[in-house]
Parts: C-alpha cells; sequence; structure tokens
C-alpha cells in the first residue's frame, strides 16, 4: 500500500506516493536504530552539537527548495515557508550552542554529603508528527533531544511526507559527514500501526503534536506501557482587549495570528473578547485587516493566505460555521476573490451575542482556519470566566496600555503562554506548551532537554577518616 500526498491549492493534483512500511519493515527499522545506540551515546556532546550545527547549515543550502515544496505540500505561503526554514535553522544552531550549559553535571552538597546529577539520554523516542508547521515542529522536538543524546522515531504526517523525508535526508547526510551513526530513523505508517510503534521494548518516550483526541489515545498506550508522554495538543486561544488598548495595534496583531498558517496554527488567536467602549472600532479595524488577505497559489508572491490543507478540513470549518450562525452567532466574511480549485476559505468573524454573564454552553472548540469568534463584553470578570470555560489552556493574549494591569488579567487566563500587546510566538529560548486538554510537557527553551531525560544522580559516600 501507498500513501498519496496531495496539493490542496490544486484540488487532485497528487504530488507524490509513499509505501506504507510493514509490520516487519518497522519492527526492523526500530531494532536497527536500536543497534546505533551504544556508539551513539558514546558520542561526545561536542560532536552532536556539530552534527545540529552541520543540518542547519544543509537546510539553509536547500531553503528555496524545501520551502515551495512545503508550500505545495501544505498549502502555506511560500513567504511563511521560507520564514519556517529559517526559524528551524536558528533553533538547530541555539542548541547547537547553548546546550552545554544545561547539560553540564552540577555538584549538590547536603548535610555533609555529596553528590553529582545530571541530565542522560532514555534512548529511542517516538515523534508523532503533524503536517501544519511540517519541519518546524520536527526540529523543535528533534533538536533538544539529539543534543541531550537521544535517538528519533519519526513518524510524519502524512499530508508533507516529501518535505519530512528531504529533511531525514539531512540529518543522515550530516551524520555521516561527521562520521556518527545516523541517529533518526523515518517510519511511513498507519495509524493503526503507531500502536506498535509505542508498545516495542526499545521505544522509551513518546511526543506527539496532534488533536486532543489523538492524545488521549497516545497517553493510553503510553501509560499502559509505562512510557514518558509529552502531549502538544490543539488550542482555543482567547485575546482580551481591555478598554484601554491600542485598538489598531491589537487588530493588526490579532488578524496576523488568525490568519497565520492560513488559520491552522494550534496557539493561533482565535477567541477575541473585545470591552463594549472599543468594540466597534476594534471589529471595522479587524475588518480591515482580514480584508488585506490575498488568496491564490501558495508559490505565487502576491498571496498571503492559502488554502486549508484538504478538502475533509474545509469541510469541517464550513459545518462549523453553519453550525453557530445557526445558533445566533452573526457571519461577516471578506468579499475576497477565491481560487476556484483549491480549498480556499476567506477569512471570516462570526460575532456572538454579548456577554452579559458567563454562557451556559459557551462555544470553545478549536476552528482551524482563518475564521475569528468574537464577544462583547462589559465586565471583564466574566469575559475572564467566558474565556477560561474551555478544555483548552495552550496560549492567550490581552491589550491593554496599562502592562501592570495586562499582566495581572493574564495571570487569570488558565493557559501555558500568554502575549501581552503581541500575539503568542515560540522561539527556542523559550519554553513551549500548554495546560488542561491542551497537553502536558514543554517544547524548547531549557525544560525541553530535561522531558526524555534519565535525572541521574550519582552520591558519593565520605572518606574514611569521616566515617
Amino acid at each position: 500500500m501507498k500513501i498519496k500526498t496531495f496539493n490542496p491549492a490544486f484540488e487532485g493534483q497528487i504530488l507524490g506516493e509513499y509505501p506504507i512500511a510493514t509490520n516487519s519493515q518497522l519492527d526492523s527499522l526500530v531494532e536497527e536504530l536500536g543497534k546505533r545506540k551504544p556508539v551513539w551515546f558514546a558520542s561526545l556532546l561536542t560532536q552532536r552539537q556539530k552534527l545540529l550545527s552541520l543540518v542547519a547549515d544543509l537546510l539553509q543550502s536547500q531553503r528555496q527548495t524545501a520551502a515551495r515544496q512545503m508550500a505545495q505540500e501544505m498549502g502555506k505561503p511560500l513567504r511563511e515557508a521560507l520564514a519556517e526554514i529559517d526559524k528551524c535553522c536558528a533553533t538547530l544552531q541555539y542548541y547547537a550552542q547553548e546546550a552545554h550549559v544545561n547539560l553540564a553535571t552540577k555538584e549538590v552538597e547536603s548535610q555533609g554529603l555529596r553528590a553529582q546529577t545530571g541530565l542522560e539520554p532514555l534512548g529511542l523516542i517516538l515523534m508523532i508528527m503533524p503536517w501544519n508547521f511540517p519541519l518546524w515542529q520536527v526540529v523543535r522536538v528533534l533538536a533538544p533531544n539529539l543534543a541531550l543524546g537521544n535517538l528519533l522515531v519519526l513518524k510524519p504526517a502524512e499530508q508533507v511526507l516529501g518535505t519530512t523525508l528531504a529533511f531525514a535526508a539531512l540529518v543522515e547526510q550530516a551524520a555521516n559527514t561527521l562520521g556518527l551513526p545516523n541517529p533518526m530513523a523515518t517510519a511511513i505508517v498507519e495509524v493503526a500501526q503507531v500502536q506498535r510503534l509505542i508498545e516495542h521494548p526499545l521505544i522509551q518516550g513518546v511526543t506527539l503534536t496532534g488533536s486532543t483526541q489523538a492524545g488521549r489515545a497516545v497517553a493510553r498506550l503510553a501509560g499502559e506501557n509505562l512510557k514518558k508522554v509529552v502531549l502538544e495538543l490543539g488550542g482555543s486561544d482567547p485575546y482580551l482587549v481591555l478598554e484601554d488598548a491600542d485598538v489598531s495595534r491589537a487588530a493588526a496583531l490579532c488578524a496576523q495570528s488568525r490568519l497565520l498558517n492560513n488559520g491552522q496554527s494550534c496557539v493561533g488567536a482565535k477567541r477575541f473578547f473585545v470591552h463594549k467602549k472599543r468594540a466597534k472600532e476594534f471589529i471595522a479595524a479587524l475588518k480591515v485587516e482580514l480584508s488585506k488577505a490575498r488568496l491564490g497559489d501558495p508559490l505565487e508572491d502576491q498571496t498571503t493566505l492559502g488554502p486549508l490543507v484538504s478538502g475533509l478540513a474545509k469541510q469541517r470549518l464550513q459545518m462549523q460555521v453553519q453550525q453557530l450562525r445557526a445558533s445566533g452567532a452573526n457571519y461577516w466574511e471578506v468579499q475576497a476573490s477565491v481560487p476556484t480549485s483549491g480549498h480556499f476559505v476567506p477569512p471570516g468573524i462570526l460575532q456572538f451575542p454579548d456577554l452579559v454573564a458567563v454562557p451556559d454552553q459557551p462555544w470553545t472548540e478549536e476552528i482551524f482556519g482563518p475564521v475569528a469568534c468574537l464577544w462583547v463584553y462589559a465586565d471583564l470578570d466574566v469575559a475572564i470566566a467566558t474565556a477560561n470555560a474551555t478544555t483548552f489552556g495552550l496560549g492567550g493574549g490581552v491589550f491593554s496600555s496599562d502592562v501592570v494591569r495586562a499582566q495581572r488579567v493574564a495571570q487569570r487566563l488558565e493557559c501555558g503562554m500568554v502575549a501581552i500587546n503581541d500575539f503568542v510566538k515560540s522561539d527556542p529560548a523559550w519554553p513551549f506548551g500548554g495546560v488542561k486538554g491542551s497537553g502536558f510537557g514543554r517544547e524548547l527553551g531549557t525544560p525541553a532537554l530535561g522531558e526524555f531525560a534519565n535525572v541521574r544522580t550519582f552520591l558519593y559516600a565520605k572518606k574514611a577518616t569521616e566515617l
């Protein structure tokens, strides 16, 4: 059997076909990677740092080719694909340069006794990756784990196989150049085969970026097999615009975040809560910003908004909009020029009835597409309570000219990351992750080095003269 990849901007256009591994091939792939573990574990941190740096250089040399392939496979505008690659290179270089600081052994003394603690690799880690950021999601798991000394089994999303396989080839090329074993293997499998990977005795940990439903399934399997898990799941990020906010700035940044990656970002701004004194002004400004979107072929320079990843994704978004309109939300849609082929959806705003109290059943689902949900509020406490009335808890934002007040409001939002007078972004130096139904564990920053680590402690006895 084979998996086909399609161009979402040109419905029906096949980009590639890739064979699915048989169960025996899958077992052999994992076992072969396991055989490399002793040599890889024995490698010096400086060697692994050189590997990360070389992968960054190789990826940068393939920047244009990789970006075009990414844009064709999942539909993001070429400018965003190029930016994603630049971010990947920066992250690889960050861990190549900074990992030694946090991986150094630390001396600990207590009650006259001496100990040493340090982070050591666990072994083989399974990476179950999504399609919306084909390289960035991979790199932000790969970089800290290769620096630590783990080996990786990559299960790529079926929509972006060409992009991820090309990157995997760069990792292998870098390892061969440096005389190191290839620390990563790529497994093209069906969903049913993921269980086989999780249960394999050589797999010591699992990280997933995906839906809450997938997260529950993976966490259950991993728990049954006593495997460590990091989950980065969905989000329905709330952004609060207070009465003293810079409305023009807030509208511009909220629109930018909502449209990023064609509206298909787990950490994109999705639900807007606007004070009634500024609502008319904000909504007008937001409509202007959304109307600037130019839909079209992701490879064209003028395109700023590409298609959704698939016909199924478009259908789901349209069904959500219909459902919410039927329940009382007013819908405004940009009157844009929409290509006749491909899975395109113009930007829009779903405005719900003004908040008087927290709704009995507030809309909290994740909308994966260029549609914003908006409420007007008079009572900030009601707005915050409604913002928190969701199973998700990934990111959020607060806009106010009073930064101290904005910070106090931000502390009341139940999420892993909050932006003040900006939208949530990711950076190699900042821990990334959420709470509640948005998952647990952290990627990036210092915490990422310890998620799949054996925190080893060496205890030293007192000298014989002290016994």
